[in-house]
């Protein structure tokens, strides 16, 4: 799969304009890279924490309740990996329009990503529902473990179908730069919400795996609300104005560190880019000489 990519990058030519070697001046822009780089840790922790404690969870319920934890695992992880991928193409294309500050078109792609992912939670239900009591066979599941697998993997269809609707809103925000925001939530859901009541439900009410998944989908629902209201309220062409401002931004970092004259420009540089990055530079040239 890389070396198709590696080999459509070059075969297209796709952007080539930024095709150039790491420099050292990579290392200069840590804010960003911060900015961007801890809440993605957080939102993996989260995620990473939610799967792998399901597992070692159930191994203090007996072989039954790991069998079943073990086929919702791969149910669960399977719908995941597609949502993920529809969330991740969601980001590229609501990010592009915002950076060519066409903030409509913007509004319009999150829209579109809202009624794509309400008909592929439809889909994800009515299949999973349909095919829900032979599911548990596809595993090989042994007979004293089938009650306990269907009855977990109602809940967890249920589950992938909000995880799906979670992965698209938060496609949507981190397109607009808020991955903070999606980081803060998640993890705020999940600590106040997501643990007591999953304490609750397997301790005091002895629900098992069927009580940690029904916490994790109650604060699942609470996310969901929290990011629709947010997003709700997300004024877009002030989005897309940050995001041409970021864009400019680096451009002009660009000119000043690597550009003395129009002439340096590389061989084949296209007349319109050559034009902006003028533009950029005689800005750059102007800023410079009234701090002066």
């Amino acid at each position: 799969m890389t070396l198709s990519c590696i080999i459509y990058i070059r075969w297209s030519s796709i952007a080539k304009e930024t095709w150039h070697p790491p420099t050292r001046d990579c290392l200069q822009e840590w804010n960003m890279y911060l900015k961007l780089g801890i809440p993605g840790i957080i939102i993996n922790f989260i995620q990473s924490l939610v799967y792998g404690g399901s597992v070692l969870l159930s191994i203090l319920f007996g072989t039954d309740a790991v069998t079943a934890q073990g086929v919702v695992f791969h149910v669960d992880f399977f719908l995941f990996l597609i949502s993920l991928a529809f969330a991740n193409s969601s980001i590229i294309v609501i990010g592009r329009y915002l950076g060519a500050r066409q903030y409509d078109k913007a509004k319009h792609a999150k829209n579109i990503v809202y009624r794509t992912a309400l008909i592929a939670i439809l889909l994800i239900l009515i299949f999973g529902f349909s095919l829900w009591y032979w599911i548990p066979y596809l595993f090989h599941t042994p007979e004293s473990a089938l009650k306990q697998t269907r009855n977990l993997l109602a809940i967890v269809i249920g589950f992938c179908g909000l995880d799906f609707y979670h992965l698209s809103q938060a496609s949507v925000l981190k397109a607009c730069g808020k991955q903070h925001f999606d980081a803060f939530v998640s993890f705020l859901t999940y600590v106040i919400l997501g643990v007591p009541s999953g304490i609750i439900f397997i301790v005091v009410l002895h629900l098992e795996m069927i009580g940690y998944w029904s916490a994790l989908l109650l604060s699942l629902l609470i996310t969901n609300t929290v990011y629709f209201i947010y997003i709700r309220n997300i004024n877009w062409q002030e989005q897309a104005e940050t995001a041409q401002q970021r864009v400019l931004r680096m451009k002009e970092i660009i000119v000043i560190k690597h550009v003395d004259r129009i002439d340096s420009l590389p061989n084949g540089t296209s007349l319109c880019f050559k034009k902006s990055f003028t533009c950029l530079y005689d800005h750059a040239e102007e800023a410079s000489r009234i701090k002066k």
